[in-house]
């Protein structure tokens, strides 16, 4: 039955609601309903059967209509673990029996020191779980017959036996393969020492760093020296000696008296005072004589000469040897063929000097014997090329830029890197003010618009005749405004050069 509702009416008393008996009615039947679904429910818990909403308790077991929850008189310890595992006793199958083995909130499992039989079997490693998932846990492929492990992502096998090289399962060290025990045969005592030449660990004897004490020390005579020895049974302090006077030589092996003339030149004090020369083949040194080994000294007073042949220097002869000196002659000289040097005469001998003048910027120079005067003309300017590039433009977007050029030039031809529309003003307001501008449309006249190009790809368009520009700017600025529209269909950045001759400066 459906629930019955006991209509109250809009208002107290509005006479739209039920009569007392009608509700009345509606809570008796609303009660049997409820009544007659809850039936001889268990007062002692025991033996006794009740349902309630499809719940069925028979003393034993709870009944739900989707299943079944047997309860059968289980209980538990007075006291537990915290997160212990729950444990059924294999007697009767309803004692609840506490755990040392905990799983905690968050999955970590606990567990003593036990034989512990947990089988990590998969089929193969297709059916292994996510490694990323499960970072650090362990798997065993039962096609490989491996063990895995989860890490970075990926499931990484463990060496077995067979996967480990038979020389590392011997007890030799000379399984390294760089340490050779078989070649050179160990003794007792010796150690390995690394030798170079084989790039290998052999054995070697060890070097003894145990201490000692100095008992006597002496010094044995051979070779050329001697020595003695001071407190020689403590600190000893060497001091060496040689018995040979002179000039020392050695052999490689001991040291002897060299001979003079033979292992050295002797000395030069038995010489006579003077330069001293050597003889190529012995050595020797003897005094050297004067014209013939060197240059005799000169007495003479002016000008030397060579005589080219000996080599000895003598008085040169003035107007023989050198032109006599003129010392009453002022100006420029001249000579006559005969070694006889004159003053030399202006106007006949040389050119008088010309005054050279500037005067004028216009007309041709002129000359007049004595003055040349050439008008300062000023020289023409030269074309030269100025560039500028935007910044990466989206295809039919606009950017400015400025090219620096002159306050007035004119305009021979402009290039582009790019298929764009370009256009060249006046003045930065003048580029401002043609902003909204269609491209189909021309620029009014006096607006401010030099000259403007559209190209079709990286290309030179030629002003035939040239243009002429200028800067409008309050103050005249070498600025030259621009304005670039990329026209090439994608993203980019646009170079755009002017070729230009001054005119202004």
């Amino acid at each position: 039955m459906t629930k019955q509702i006991i209509e109250t009416g809009s208002l107290a008393n509005d006479g739209t609601g039920d009569t007392l008996r009608t509700g009345a009615q509606k809570i008796n039947a609303n009660f049997t309903e409820l009544y007659n679904s809850i039936y001889s429910l268990p007062t002692a818990g025991v033996g006794s059967v009740g349902t309630l909403g499809g719940v069925k308790v028979d003393g034993t077991s709870v009944v739900i209509s989707n299943g079944v929850i047997s309860s059968a008189g289980t209980t538990a310890p007075a006291s537990t673990t915290d997160n212990a595992i729950t444990r059924f006793d294999g007697t009767t199958g309803r004692l609840l029996q506490n755990s040392v083995v905990t799983i905690s909130d968050f999955g970590a499992i606990v567990a003593p020191v036990a034989s512990s039989v947990i089988p990590f079997h998969y089929d193969n490693q297709s059916a292994f779980p996510s490694a990323v998932t499960y970072h650090g846990a362990i798997a065993h492929s039962h096609a490989d017959g491996k063990m895995y492990f989860a890490h970075s992502g990926a499931w990484i096998a463990l060496a077995s036996a067979i996967d480990v090289p038979a020389a590392y399962s011997v007890t030799s060290i000379n399984a390294l393969s760089d340490v050779n025990t078989s070649s050179v045969v160990p003794t007792n005592g010796q150690v390995l020492a690394w030798q170079a030449s084989t790039s290998q660990w052999i054995p070697t004897s060890a070097v003894s760093t145990a201490g000692g004490t100095v008992t006597s020390t002496t010094v044995v005579s051979a070779n050329g020296f001697a020595g003695t020895v001071a407190t020689a049974t403590s600190t000893p302090a060497i001091t060496i000696s040689t018995s040979i006077t002179g000039v020392l030589k050695g052999n490689g092996t001991a040291v002897s008296a060299a001979t003079s003339g033979t292992d050295y030149a002797p000395g030069t004090s038995a010489l006579a005072t003077g330069i001293v020369k050597s003889t190529t083949t012995t050595g020797t040194l003897t005094i050297a004589a004067a014209g013939t080994d060197y240059q005799a000294p000169v007495s003479a007073v002016g000008i030397l000469k060579s005589s080219g042949v000996s080599g000895n220097v003598s008085a040169a002869v003035a107007g023989t040897d050198y032109q006599t000196p003129i010392g009453t002659i002022s100006g420029i000289v001249k000579g006559n063929g005969a070694n006889a040097l004159t003053a030399a005469v202006a106007g006949t001998d040389y050119q008088t000097p010309i005054t050279f003048t500037t005067t004028g910027s216009s007309g041709a120079a002129t000359f007049n014997g004595t003055a040349l005067n050439i008008p300062q003309y000023t020289a023409l300017a030269a074309r030269n090329s100025a560039a500028a590039t935007t910044a990466a433009l989206a295809n039919d977007a606009a950017g400015n830029i400025t090219i620096t050029g002159w306050k007035s030039y004119m305009l021979l031809s402009i290039e582009t890197s790019a298929a764009a529309w370009v256009t060249v003003y006046t003045s930065s307001a003048a580029r401002t003010a043609d902003v909204s501008r269609p491209i189909t449309t021309d620029p009014t006249p006096g607006s401010g618009v030099i000259a403007e190009v559209i190209t079709t790809g990286a290309s030179t368009q030629i002003f035939s005749p040239a243009v002429f520009g200028f800067s409008d700017e309050s103050s005249p600025s070498i600025a030259i405004q621009l304005k670039v529209v990329n026209k090439s269909g994608s993203a980019t950045a646009i170079i755009v050069a002017m070729k230009l001759v001054r005119l202004e400066a």
